[in-house]
């Protein structure tokens, strides 16, 4: 990464294709949850969150138990 001097001291600079990398993983990562999100019947802004979410419900597993945890493991 080249330095930037500012009030005496070097400040890392990110290059352009640092950045441009940045900007295309991000842009892949929305692109990504729009298609997860429409393909679950839910809108395109809709957030990883919600398509978990979603997801959980059509697959049947329980709300509140994580992967594994039975509710018959608890008592």
């Amino acid at each position: 990464m080249a330095h930037f001097r500012r009030f005496g001291r070097r400040k890392p600079l990110p290059s352009t294709l640092a950045i441009s990398h940045d900007l295309m993983a991000l842009w892949a990562d929305e692109k990504a949850r729009g298609f997860c999100a429409e393909a679950d019947g839910l809108p395109n802004t809709a957030c990883w969150d919600e398509i978990v979410v979603r997801r959980r419900e059509l697959a049947g597993a329980p709300k509140g138990f994580g992967a594994g945890v039975r509710r018959n493991d608890l008592n």
